[in-house]
């Protein structure tokens, strides 16, 4: 929305032109929107997994349970087995998956990232290999939300024959 406000100053449309406008966010937008708070929900849910509320001075802290509990660890800890050191190879595969399951790189990295830095400490490997797995991952979910159903559907969408 800012990009067109700002682009607005200088191709300044006209009302007929913002209708226009008006009306394709309000057809595009509930889908991308929708996926991608489906999706950092879901991120949340599995960042939150194993945590437990204690009391601290009448505020309620969460804390870790035991290590190997969370969500995270858990798939962390069996990719780590499953694939050993062929991991950096698999991680970014798992963007490509979720970029074209969510349409949206930023999803992807928000699913991802802390999954691929715990994947890095199980194999007892650096924080910056993790980070190296987060971005390969990140370039494949980048990949494959352009050819996502999503998209192509929105694309297609507009593309219409005018005859």
């Amino acid at each position: 929305m800012t990009a067109t406000f700002l682009s607005a100053a200088w191709f300044r449309p006209s009302a007929e032109q913002w209708r226009a406008i008006a009306l394709r966010t309000r057809r595009r937008a509930p889908r991308p929107i929708l996926a991608a708070a489906v999706f950092f929900a879901i991120a949340y849910v599995i960042d939150q997994s194993g945590k437990v509320g204690s009391a601290v001075e009448s505020s309620s802290v969460w804390v870790l349970s035991p290590d190997g509990q969370n969500m995270v660890q858990v798939l962390a800890i069996a990719a780590a087995q499953g694939f050993g050191s062929m991991y950096g190879v698999v991680a970014p595969y798992l963007g490509l998956l979720a970029g074209f399951i969510s349409g949206s790189e930023t999803s992807a990295i928000a699913m991802l990232s802390r999954f691929h830095m715990e994947t890095a400490q199980a194999l007892g490997k650096p924080a910056q290999i993790g980070l190296l797995l987060a971005a390969a991952s990140a370039v494949g979910g980048g990949l494959a939300s352009v050819i996502s159903p999503a998209k192509l559907q929105n694309a297609a969408r507009d593309h219409r024959p005018h005859w």
